[in-house]
């Protein structure tokens, strides 16, 4: 058996392997230090993208839903078109009121 602690999952996608300890050590600062500070401090963040790869990380989820809802931050985002399986958090983003999606090709 293996002890979970010392075992790592490999979570992939197709062909790729995602290091989901490096995407979260490198992602999860610079989302933390937008969504802290002034409300009244407009600013705007930069996502690309929120897929398959990066919802592997529950954090990574919880931090995108935190800066969705601070009413200081703009998010300009890339989402994959819906094709298979519907992914959770990309159909809550697409389904929000307040969230324009545009359709580049």
């Amino acid at each position: 058996s293996s002890d979970s602690s010392t075992s790592r999952r490999e979570y992939r996608v197709g062909q790729y392997v995602v290091d989901l300890v490096s995407f979260e050590q490198l992602v999860l600062p610079m989302l933390r230090n937008v969504n802290h500070g002034s409300d009244a401090e407009k600013k705007i963040c930069v996502i690309d993208e929120i897929g398959k790869m990066e919802l592997f990380s529950q954090a990574f989820i919880q931090a995108v839903r935190q800066t969705l809802t601070g009413s200081g931050t703009v998010v300009l985002g890339t989402i994959p078109i819906p094709k298979g399986k519907p992914l959770d958090l990309v159909e809550e983003i697409r389904s929000r009121k307040d969230v324009k999606v545009f359709n580049v090709s």
